[in-house]
């Protein structure tokens, strides 16, 4: 198994007449990987677009491998849980599926039946993107209910 540094390996030949022989060599390992970089400071909360992201070749001695993203293309439209430096590769931990309601947007409340349909309107109490159950607080009684993310515009109670 190589990992980066020095390290000795063995090297077994075959001469002409079938005889095996082998020799013991000081070899120095560099593993390299490609990984996504931010073009330019990348502040919490900016949705990723192609334009701000660039990948380098890295050794891996000197950054690892652990949580670093390595098809830049996975992360286009994720929105960034932190402020990224040009400085350091792009982390999964960093990142985040983009909120489609903010703290504070109006929402509409929506509860479904196979016989019936009720909405309200409601206040976001918390940023979240669809599938994410957030708080929300109805207008017209001020009681607050977790919800589901639907879309931009809409929660929904399970």
């Amino acid at each position: 198994r190589l990992i980066p540094g020095s390290q000795v390996v063995t090297l077994e030949s075959l001469d002409g007449r079938g005889k095996i022989s082998r020799r013991h060599v000081n070899v120095k390992v560099s593993l390299f990987a490609r990984l996504a970089f931010p073009k330019a400071l990348i502040k919490r909360g900016q949705i990723l677009k192609r334009d701000d992201i660039e990948v380098r070749t890295v050794d891996l001695k000197t950054v690892g491998l652990q949580g670093h993203v390595l098809k830049p293309d996975c992360i286009l439209g994720l929105e960034a849980s932190r402020h990224l430096s040009p400085s350091e590769p792009i982390r999964w931990d960093q990142l985040h599926q983009a909120s489609l309601v903010r703290k504070g947007d109006g929402v509409e409340l929506v509860v479904n039946s196979d016989y019936y349909a009720i909405s309200t309107a409601a206040t976001a109490l918390q940023d979240g993107a669809a599938g994410e159950q957030i708080w929300v607080r109805l207008k017209e009684n001020g009681k607050r209910l977790r919800a589901v993310v639907v879309d931009a515009d809409h929660v929904s109670l399970e």
